[in-house]
């Protein structure tokens, strides 16, 4: 194919939108830029002194995009690649304004966000630019940009005309702090897609905004088992033995994202094909994510308002539950006295009780249960609590081009990374053939993953509370709970990352980043 070299902003072609934002990081946009004119013509323009790694990504990108149609692909100047990019937002800005243009601009950001897999979508609007990002596998990326009064009428429509009656105040307004609820149905590569939307907004100093909307995917059926997550055989054998105990609270805790609540969907599906459906598995979920195979699902989603006076919806939802005669009960989430005690009776009153609660380790959640409300001899009776949580997710590595640690080691001499490598030299001490396992995402990524990464598995610890351990919850002595935990076969969160790494299935990196500094707190299983 002929390359083109533009010098001259004369000789441009006039895009109708831009492409493939979303697969292009942040430096990568003043060397390329990908876009369509209105009759279909795609273009690829490079930075005429752009480096061979550049120009190979642009074409892994283009082959990958485009497999069945042509790319006209042409080098030019960096100026002139920033000029197609601000011709671009000043025709989607005119283009944009009505409710049907903003509508449907609204949706095309879904559907790419989707499909791009993320689970979050920001805007962080500036006085005359907002950045669009996404949150994937757990890592923020930038993939676009809007002209901020076009983003502001995008916003103000979204909050305004999309969001839920009841879940908003009357009108948005860019100087409070506002939340949202949106319920949509989209399609995406054909397939029809029901999704509810957390909006959050937050005026930021000195005068931005950020606007992150989460997305909630809403399944028709649960599609995963525990070891699917990223559970290993001996911690799937524990929370088998939680599932299997006739009464007693299952809790969970993570910071938000961290796979929580399709674990308890997963645990109840579990549940329910064991018991042969003989059990009956009631939920109360604001809003529910899966449905859940022979559980009666309470949406909360819309009764976000106060009810009965200053009752909340969750506490108001663990009445109904408890009086429709259950033998499981999950409650979204454990957060405040009221709903602490009557999860209590619940479990008092022979139930099993799954839910999840904000705290910081499995050991922590018991501070933070006898924070909320709950008595410190009943949570410390036998049989109360049946098993303690805390997970994480991280990102699973592209096995076709993440690379050794003796290569990223050799292209990266930074104080940071070398601290790593001397942190990682500790652990493999004892076992020199773990460095052979090691190994870092690519950065870039290939045709078979989006930015080095394919998913994300879980890694987390457990504690199943014996008499000892109880005996020191009661008596406040959580330190010597942890090294007893420890002492008898306790392995922590940071421990169950690092087999991971080892297995050359996460990036030190992604470790570190969730779990803290990677040092070895028990010896690791072969």
């Amino acid at each position: 194919m002929e390359i083109k070299v533009l010098e001259n902003a004369q000789e441009l072609p006039t895009l109708a939108q831009l492409l493939l934002e979303d697969k292009l990081k942040p430096d990568e946009k003043s060397q390329m830029v990908f876009g369509e004119t209105s009759d279909g013509k795609v273009y690829c323009l490079i930075y005429k002194n752009a480096s061979t790694q550049t120009k190979s990504r642009a074409a892994t990108i283009r082959a990958f995009s485009f497999p069945n149609k042509t790319v006209s692909l042409l080098y030019t100047t960096q100026e002139i690649i920033q000029i197609i990019r601000d011709a671009a937002h000043e025709l989607e800005e005119i283009n944009l304004t009505s409710d049907t243009d903003l509508e449907k601009k609204f949706t095309a950001i879904l559907v790419d966000s989707l499909k791009a897999g993320a689970s979050d979508i920001h805007f962080e609007v500036y006085p005359n630019m907002a950045d669009i990002k996404l949150r994937i596998n757990g890592m923020l990326f930038t993939v676009s940009q809007m002209d901020s009064k076009t983003i502001n009428r995008l916003i103000n429509y979204m909050y305004n005309v999309a969001a839920t009656e009841g879940s908003k105040d009357t009108q948005f307004n860019i100087e409070e702090m506002q939340d949202a609820l949106l319920d949509r149905q989209v399609e995406v590569d054909g397939v029809r897609k029901h999704i509810k939307i957390r909006l959050q907004t937050a005026p930021c100093y000195p005068n931005s905004i950020s606007i992150v909307m989460r997305l909630l995917r809403i399944e028709n059926q649960l599609s995963s088992t525990l070891s699917s997550l990223g559970y290993t055989p001996p911690q799937i054998k524990t929370l088998q033995r939680a599932q299997m105990k006739p009464t007693g609270a299952t809790i969970i805790a993570g910071t938000t994202g961290s796979g929580k609540s399709t674990t308890l969907a997963t645990l109840l599906s579990e549940i329910h094909v064991n018991s042969r459906g003989s059990k009956k598995i009631l939920t109360a979920e604001d809003p529910p994510e899966f449905a859940i195979p022979g559980a009666n699902q309470i949406n909360l989603s819309n009764k976000r308002q106060e009810m009965e006076g200053d009752e909340d919806m969750f506490v108001k939802a663990i009445k109904v539950a408890m009086r429709c005669d259950p033998d499981v009960i999950m409650v979204g989430e454990v957060r405040d006295k009221q709903s602490s005690q009557l999860l209590s009776s619940a479990v008092l009153s022979g139930h099993q009780v799954f839910t999840t609660i904000h705290a910081s380790s499995a050991l922590s959640i018991v501070d933070r249960l006898y924070n909320l409300g709950f008595d410190l001899y009943i949570m410390t009776s036998p049989n109360f609590l049946s098993l303690l949580i805390y997970q994480t997710l991280l990102p699973i590595l592209c096995q076709k081009c993440c690379i050794n640690a003796k290569t990223f080691f050799a292209k990266n001499k930074t104080a940071p990374v070398e601290a790593l490598k001397e942190r990682l030299t500790l652990l493999c001490e004892h076992d020199e053939t773990a460095w052979d396992h090691i190994r870092f995402s690519s950065e870039v990524g290939c045709d078979h993953c989006r930015m080095g990464y394919t998913g994300r598995t879980v890694a987390a610890e457990m504690i199943e509370p014996d008499t000892t351990m109880l005996n020191y919850f009661r008596n406040n002595q959580l330190a010597q709970a942890s090294q007893y935990w420890k002492d008898t076969g306790g392995r922590t969160v940071l421990d169950n990352a690092i087999e991971k790494m080892v297995m050359g299935n996460v990036d030190p990196r992604s470790v570190e980043d969730r779990c803290g500094l990677i040092q070895l707190t028990q010896k690791r299983s072969e």
